[in-house]
């Protein structure tokens, strides 16, 4: 089942908030159907620039506000840890916010490679099957074709088709 959001924004602010776990539980499963995983990825995946662009900045501003600071002497120095200190509580929480996109990233592979698993699981019992099909028509021996009876009854019944 898709995510119903008339906008992208809509989708952008679901991911936003499962991100800050303010989601609610529909949105949080659905985040993580088969046919949502790409979307969620490319936002993830844009959330984390937009970050690393808004650290990065931030750390030449401060460094532009410090020379600015030094300047003014004694009373500057005053300015600039207050503002360092506003920048660094943004800094740890924008960090925060990272570390939970770099786990949703893995997490979304791990569903990806389940999900490859599960797909590559069934094309394997379906050749199982079908080669049981096949090799019990070129048996004559009624032994062979007995134990072949007995394991496709055992594939069906385990289901492993």
């Amino acid at each position: 089942m898709a995510l119903k959001c008339n906008t992208w924004e809509d989708f952008e602010k679901i991911v936003d908030d499962e991100l800050k776990n303010k989601a609610n539980q529909e949105e949080f499963e659905l985040l993580r159907q088969p046919e949502n995983l790409e979307d969620w990825l490319d936002v993830l995946l844009s959330t984390k620039k937009k970050i690393e662009a808004q650290l990065s900045l931030n750390k030449a501003e401060l460094e532009d506000f410090k020379q600015k600071c030094l300047e003014k002497g004694e009373s500057g120095k005053q300015e600039f840890f207050k503002r360092k200190t506003e920048m660094d509580k943004w800094r740890s929480s924008a960090n925060f916010i990272k570390a939970n996109i770099e786990d949703r990233i893995l997490e979304i592979k791990r569903i990806k490679r389940g999900l490859k698993d599960t797909n590559m699981d069934l094309k394997i019992k379906s050749q199982l099957w079908e080669l049981c099909n096949k090799a019990s028509t070129f048996v004559e021996d009624d032994k062979w074709q007995e134990e072949f009876l007995e394991l496709k009854a055992y594939i069906k019944a385990n289901d492993l088709i």
